[in-house]
């Protein structure tokens, strides 16, 4: 990560510790009511389902004609507007055409020296606020192992070197033999994520697992990753955590419309060399989205 970015994005939340703490006016203290998804929901209702379409990537965004812009999806689909805003972060704008003009060579190179993040996200919920009644924040920083876990993976065992010598070409044979996760460490952020749905407290625990850690907690089946975690918390809060009602795991390495979790970060030498190309309007297209904000 460049450590010029990293200064940016602590400088843009008011300090590191604004963008760490559940505290009063930090980045983690506001929930959104209800869902994340109602805020689409609200969307469409304002602009009407009829004008939103799914299931389309786009494809290309062609400015060429003297009238707008032409964006053209997967499907075939072809939309004439005025202006177009583009919502994406930078791995994925690559995968979109630019064509008269092409994009700029500086948001180009942008795009390539932005690293993708991991992150898997657990929501826990349960029947009482038990942390609050020990007046425990639920803020927690943990750390634990899984040297003790296996997982059944295919290996390829070596070629026989007779049957090689044999003129045998067949492919070498496949194991199935358990194997140990390479390295122990497993680091991870809880918050109290209790939201209130009328004057019902609906109490629940979050778990953020990021970088390698969550690279390694991908290859764990999550009922395992579920009992670890929860067991190790114990030690903390007590044995009340174990006893959940809902257990909800969001891995963002899986989603297909990033690719990675909730935001990108620049590699060393990109906001030298390159600047924040997607600052000012390229042409009819505009720029939006967490990569584009100078404010937190």
């Amino acid at each position: 990560m460049s450590l010029l970015f990293f200064m940016q994005t602590c400088a843009s939340a008011g300090g590191f510790l604004s963008l760490a703490e559940a505290t009063e006016g930090a980045a983690q203290e506001l929930r959104v009511k209800g869902t994340a998804h109602g805020i689409t929901l609200k969307l469409v209702e304002k602009i009407g389902a009829e004008n939103v379409i799914l299931g389309e990537p786009v494809l290309d965004i062609d400015q060429g004609e003297q009238a707008g812009c032409v964006v053209r999806t997967t499907k075939g689909t072809e939309l004439r507007c005025k202006r177009v805003i583009v919502a994406l972060p930078p791995n994925m704008k690559s995968k979109i055409n630019f064509c008269r003009p092409r994009l700029p060579v500086l948001c180009r190179h942008y795009n390539s020296h932005n690293v993708l993040s991991q992150m898997i996200k657990i929501i826990v919920t349960y029947p009482k606020a038990f942390w609050r009644d020990q007046n425990i924040s639920g803020e927690i920083f943990g750390e634990t192992t899984f040297s003790d876990l296996t997982l059944e993976q295919p290996e390829i065992s070596s070629p026989n070197p007779e049957a090689s010598a044999n003129g045998d070409s067949s492919p070498p044979n496949l194991q199935s033999e358990p194997y140990r996760l390479q390295q122990d460490d497993l680091k991870y952020v809880v918050f109290d994520f209790s939201i209130k749905d009328g004057d019902t407290l609906i109490p629940a625990l979050l778990f953020l697992i990021g970088g390698q850690p969550a690279v390694r907690c991908s290859q764990v089946p999550e009922e395992t990753l579920k009992r670890c975690l929860l067991q190790h918390l114990a030690c903390v809060l007590g044995k009340e955590v174990e006893k959940p009602i809902d257990f909800a795991m969001k891995d963002w390495q899986e989603e297909p419309w990033n690719d990675c979790g909730p935001v990108l970060f620049a590699s060393s030498g990109a906001l030298l060399n390159f600047g924040m190309p997607y600052s000012k309007p390229f042409g009819r297209v505009h720029w939006a989205g967490t990569e584009t904000a100078t404010r937190w």
